[in-house]
């Protein structure tokens, strides 16, 4: 495969952050509005360039001007599912936390909310000693690479750990020097972001976790705390309505019949203001605030060891993967069936899901940084709060790819229906194809026979010698049997009467007539392109009944058809053309 460069424009934040006021005044819990020294500053955005090396799962960036160190080597092996070879994850660039005192504060937690009519991230940080800052931010991601940084707050003596948000509050917990903190903003208007109140657990050292289940907000103290009940109806007045002890208090989720709190010894299971069971779990961290995530029926932990999942019916724990890597810290959970774990020094660890199995997708290193604290994911991106690097963005990709050069980490994956395929050297680079000696006139190859993409981009680098032409398949089904095939199918055709582009549909195996044609001929961009002897990008995308193709960047036809929703790729050759085909890469779309 040959060597490619890809860019992407992502966002650094520039200027740095003015200090706080030499002598604070401390907060009062009554009335912080009055005697918070807050401090908000609103910064500019760079762009930054992404290169990525002739491996694509290792990422280099760096900064368009400026000095600053930016993301350490980005990481990724592929690993495979069934038809997959799994996740490419991009650095896109990092947004810098803020810097006091001349040292950059350490950012400890990242949280996204996509709910909103402009989706948000909020990330805390914090920095230790005499110039002591808890740090809030609040970033605008309507376009996650582009993201715009709206707010920063700058509180004196306070050291946040984790954020909750719950509609237009933010729920900031963390420590300062009067006891565990626990901070109410008000992001309403996330350009003005406003500390109400704030509540103080005198003699507990840190507030770790909030969760709101009806009407009480839930929160979990650490050390000598434990669970306690606010009335979330009087909000923004804190209320505090129970209290239950629970030694080494970390997190608090909900679930079925209540809520689990994880604890330095297992899992909790509160019901009613008291605790109905309890599932011992070994490996938690002793100095780090390690997470859970609940998906169903299962509570999945972090910790040093790897993943546990707690089933929240039979309340039984098991080892699902075991990785001994770093300390265990954030954990979130994609909806494609990622968790992304922050393993402290060891990075950010992805590991995919599938029938029950758990198996690692590789290591996002964020050594420079010095520690992995974090993680969010959203819809095709993930934010990781990465120590003093801050926020580190990056894409994240479920899909396929094959160069044919032996780097997939599966059984091969081509089924050849028609015809001995290959895989053959064309011009320095290894690639699929099946000669026209020896082999029938129409000769097809599919990827796996269970892949059920819908939405998808396919990518495909392709040389044709001669003859009536080649094809790419899409959305192909019962590929086993050409009397059963179903399947859409591009063709690049310089057989088909002046020579066009065009997509049919097979139905049974036999081909329509075509659903859209455009010659050649009329395409300014590609009139004078020879057929042959030349290799071309081609790409199609089919969102819904939608079909579209580009061939070299030049979009040639487009049609619609709603007969078959989903299914596989695959290719064709037909009557003496013989096609070279490399770089097929599938990406999933919305």
């Amino acid at each position: 495969m040959r060597s490619r460069r890809i860019f992407a424009l992502c966002a650094l934040c520039g200027a740095l952050l003015a200090a706080c006021s030499d002598n604070p005044s401390q907060p009062n819990a009554n009335n912080p509005a009055d005697a918070v020294d807050l401090t908000i500053q609103h910064r500019d955005i760079d762009v930054l360039d992404v290169t990525a090396p002739t491996n694509r799962q290792r990422f280099e960036l760096r900064a368009i001007g400026g000095t600053d160190p930016l993301i350490p080597v980005v990481e990724v092996a592929a690993k495979t599912s069934v038809a997959y070879t799994g996740i490419t994850i991009e650095g896109r660039g990092n947004i810098l936390p803020p810097m006091v005192a001349g040292q950059r504060v350490q950012l400890t937690d990242v949280q996204i909310d996509a709910e909103r009519d402009t989706p948000l991230a909020v990330a805390l940080a914090n920095t230790a000693g005499e110039d002591r800052r808890g740090a809030l931010q609040i970033f605008d991601i309507a376009d996650p690479f582009v993201p715009r940084l709206t707010a920063e707050v700058l509180l004196p003596q306070t050291e946040y750990a984790s954020a909750s948000i719950e509609g237009n509050w933010v729920f900031a917990l963390g420590n300062s020097v009067d006891g565990a903190v626990l901070d109410l903003f008000d992001i309403g208007d996330p350009n003005t972001p406003s500390l109400i109140t704030r509540h103080i657990f005198v003699g507990e050292s840190v507030a770790h976790a909030a969760t709101r289940l009806d009407d009480v907000l839930y929160v979990v103290t650490g050390a000598n705390g434990g669970l306690h009940s606010f009335d979330a109806t009087a909000l923004p007045r804190m209320e505090q309505v129970g209290f239950l002890a629970i030694a080494d208090a970390r997190d608090v989720d909900r679930y079925e019949r209540g809520l689990v709190v994880l604890s330095g010894s297992g899992v909790n299971f509160v019901e009613n203001g008291a605790i109905t069971g309890t599932v011992a779990i070994d490996a938690l961290p002793t100095s780090a605030p390690s997470r859970g995530v609940r998906d169903d029926d299962s509570y999945f932990v972090n910790t040093n060891e790897g993943l546990v999942e707690v089933d929240l019916k039979d309340r039984e724990a098991k080892l699902v993967f075991m990785d001994a890597g770093g300390t265990a810290n954030g954990l979130s959970f994609d909806r494609s069936g990622i968790f992304f774990r922050a393993n402290g020094e060891n990075g950010l660890e992805a590991v995919f899901r599938e029938r029950g199995r758990l198996s690692s997708l590789g290591i996002v290193d964020v050594a420079n940084f010095g520690s992995s604290n974090s993680a969010a994911a959203g819809d095709g991106f993930l934010l990781s709060g990465d120590g003093r690097g801050g926020v580190l963005l990056c894409a994240v990709r479920f899909d396929i790819l094959d160069d044919f050069e032996g780097n997939l980490l599966q059984p091969f994956p081509w089924t050849e229906v028609y015809g001995d395929w290959i895989i053959e050297a064309k011009d320095g680079s290894q690639t699929w194809t099946c000669p026209v000696a020896g082999n029938p006139s129409d000769r097809r190859a599919f990827w796996g026979n269970d892949a059920k993409w819908k939405n998808m981009q396919l990518d495909v680098r392709m040389f044709l010698d001669g003859g009536q032409g080649a094809g790419l398949y899409f959305r192909a089904t019962k590929i086993e049997s050409r009397a059963r095939q179903n399947a859409y199918v591009f063709q690049y055709d310089p057989g088909y009467g002046e020579g066009a582009f065009l997509f049919r549909k097979i139905r049974r195996g036999r081909e329509s007539a075509p659903l859209a044609v455009v010659y050649k001929k009329d395409i300014p961009e590609l009139a004078s392109m020879a057929w042959y002897g030349q290799w071309r990008d081609i790409r199609v995308v089919a969102e819904g009944d939608h079909f579209r193709a580009w061939v070299d960047g030049v979009f040639v036809v487009e049609a619609r058809d709603s007969s078959y929703e989903k299914g596989t790729i695959g290719m064709r050759q037909w009557t003496g053309s013989q096609a070279w085909f490399d770089d097929v890469r599938v990406t999933l779309l919305k």
